[in-house]
């Protein structure tokens, strides 16, 4: 019903929502189906599946890939892109056609639990090497022709250098963005 009422354009999938490969399936096949007669276009079905720590559909689906970090220890471009593709083939064959990943912070705080492991490392070049490597394959897998696959990238922009809260579940920080930067 709400799809049909507010006329959404996209949903994101968690962990709680999903059950079996079938069940996800008949979700995005049913999602799909409300969407096309309430607009006549396809919706966007997204999730975070960053892998490592950080993945909303199980192992039963998606093969669990390493972490970013691993990845990036690796150095191998080629290992990333592998992992952008099966990664993004899976999810794709359960209806789910953008994923809301790489994270492409640096992780110049390690002691920070929340990029930690997400980032592909401490290093600019690391990092934008491995993440531009893993999106090219993501982008183009094609299982359908109606609907290609989406991959996004993700930054974080206050959690890679402000300190945890006790409690970890929000940050504080000191720093302020001049007019200027705060939307550039």
């Amino acid at each position: 019903r709400e799809l049909e009422k507010h006329r959404a354009g996209g949903v994101i999938y968690f962990g709680m929502n999903l059950g079996s490969r079938e069940e996800i399936q008949k979700l995005s096949a049913d999602l799909q189906q409300i969407a096309q007669a309430a607009t006549g276009i396809p919706l966007f079905i997204s999730t975070d599946q960053e892998n490592g720590r950080v993945r909303r559909v199980d192992e039963r689906t998606v093969i669990n890939f390493p972490a970013a970090l691993a990845l990036g220890q690796t150095g191998d471009e080629r290992f990333a892109h592998d992992t952008g593709f099966f990664t993004g083939y899976r999810l794709r064959g359960v209806g789910i056609n953008m994923v809301l990943a790489p994270v492409l912070d640096i992780n110049n705080n390690p002691g920070n639990p929340v990029i930690n492991t997400r980032s592909f490392g401490s290093s600019t070049r690391t990092v934008t090497s491995m993440g531009v490597a893993l999106l090219p394959r993501s982008n183009t897998i094609r299982v359908t022709e109606i609907q290609p696959w989406i991959r996004t990238w993700l930054c974080l922009p206050f959690k890679k250098t402000c300190p945890p809260s006790k409690h970890l579940s929000w940050f504080l920080s000191a720093k302020r963005l001049s007019p200027e930067r705060k939307w550039s």
